[in-house]
């Protein structure tokens, strides 16, 4: 038995991460462990893109990521040894969606008009990563379904919506000496069945698609260099007097440097060149309302992080 937290406040006050787990339980080797409490998934944590300071706009926006996936709820995760073919690593989890007010799902709502908005729901999915008898290699797939009710304004007109998520994931890293190689490619499909005052609308169908390949390497014990591309498409039809059609993107093309000044230092710098806005309706890119002059079709930001591990 245990307990265990783990809480992160990124600069920006919309996005925000914590891990609380109430319980850890070993019951067998192959079903180690059994948590219950509030925390993001493993979707959100896979290949370990904390490490660096943004997020790629391929996967997923800081501000929205523990919207979609955090759930007060339970996992269940375990390793499993497959003979001649390495291991498998899986966590199983559901639960219930916190309305986190916070999120930056709420700021893109907040650009399009809409006041007074809550949302809750239920969390279901997996995470299947395999380590295959081939040093530094791991592939993996996620899916991620949830079922969201809201409610709110647009203006005077109360709004209610029921909506379904469907997210897969397929994902890679590879590590040689002093290189890593990762990449990732998502999709994912929404669905929002929309009433006006009582009334029955269209409904809004949206995909969004994306990826991000990185490769970096370890120059020094001091010195890690790297690079890593990522693009992301949204795609919704509209809803007469409810929300615009939208065919958007947002391409980010970043190099990085992390500097490890000492055991629990470190030092991270990031150039990113961005072609594209996406969409506030997609909860990625930028929001109108931190950008009150407007937005520029092309971004080029400097990035610098300093961060202690103890």
């Amino acid at each position: 038995m245990g307990a265990s937290a783990f809480f992160e406040h990124p600069a920006n006050p919309a996005a925000k991460a914590r891990t609380i787990t109430i319980a850890i339980c070993r019951i067998s080797s192959f079903l180690r462990l059994f948590r219950g409490g509030s925390y993001p998934n493993f979707v959100a944590i896979a290949n370990g893109i904390g490490r660096i300071v943004n997020y790629p706009v391929g996967r997923a926006d800081a501000t929205i990521d523990f919207h979609g996936i955090a759930h007060i709820g339970a996992d269940m995760y375990g390793s499993i040894p497959i003979s001649r073919l390495g291991s498998v690593n899986y966590v199983v989890y559901g639960g219930k969606r916190p309305n986190d007010r916070s999120s930056g799902v709420y700021y893109g709502l907040a650009d399009q008009g809409y006041t007074n908005v809550v949302q809750t729901g239920v969390n279901i999915g997996y995470d299947v990563q395999w380590l295959p008898p081939v040093k530094g290699l791991r592939l993996g797939h996620s899916f991620l379904t949830t079922d969201s009710d809201g409610v709110g304004n647009l203006g005077k007109m109360p709004l209610t919506t029921t909506a379904t998520y469907t997210q897969e994931v397929g994902y890679g890293e590879y590590s040689y000496r002093r290189l890593k190689f990762a990449a990732e490619y998502r999709n994912e499909d929404r669905t929002t069945s929309i009433w006006a005052m009582g009334r029955p609308q269209p409904d809004r169908i949206a995909g969004l698609t994306s990826f991000f390949a990185s490769v970096t390497y370890r120059c020094t014990k001091w010195l890690q260099v790297g690079t890593y591309h990522s693009r992301f498409d949204f795609n919704a039809n509209a809803v007469a007097g409810l929300a615009p059609a939208s065919s958007s993107h947002i391409y980010d093309q970043t190099v990085t440097a992390r500097f490890d000044a000492a055991k629990y230092w470190t030092f991270k710098v990031e150039g990113h060149f961005m072609d594209g806005v996406a969409s506030s309706m997609s909860s990625h890119g930028f929001y109108l309302a931190d950008n009150p002059q407007g937005l520029v079709p092309k971004t080029n930001l400097l990035v610098v992080k300093m961060g202690f591990n103890f």
